[in-house]
């Protein structure tokens, strides 16, 4: 989902994570295209390349999903505060992989 689309129905992080917790498919999908809208530049200028980028966002959009129920606990309120623990995960991705190529 776009940030237009979220701007024109008013819809926050809380609201998609609430929907997607609830089981609305709906809510999880536009919730985790949101947030791969969001983490995507973050990870291309960490990796590199787009490949490494896509790899990243997509562990880290993993671990949204496996814990969406943990999530209850995060304060999804504070959009900053949530968004800097993504781009924290993603960050660590990063290092990770580079170690890995370094063969650390």
């Amino acid at each position: 989902m776009s940030a237009y689309v979220r701007e024109a129905y008013r819809l926050t992080d809380r609201d998609l994570v609430r929907a997607a917790q609830a089981g609305d498919e709906h809510a999880l999908d536009a919730l985790l295209r949101a947030l791969a809208d969001e983490l995507l530049p973050l990870a291309s200028a960490l990796a590199g390349a787009s490949a490494d980028a896509d790899v990243l966002v997509g562990d880290t959009l993993s671990r949204v999903y496996e814990r969406l129920t943990d999530l209850r606990g995060l304060r999804i309120d504070d959009n900053y505060g949530f968004m800097t623990r993504l781009h924290r995960r993603v960050a660590a991705g990063a290092s990770d992989h580079v170690n890995e190529s370094l063969g650390r």
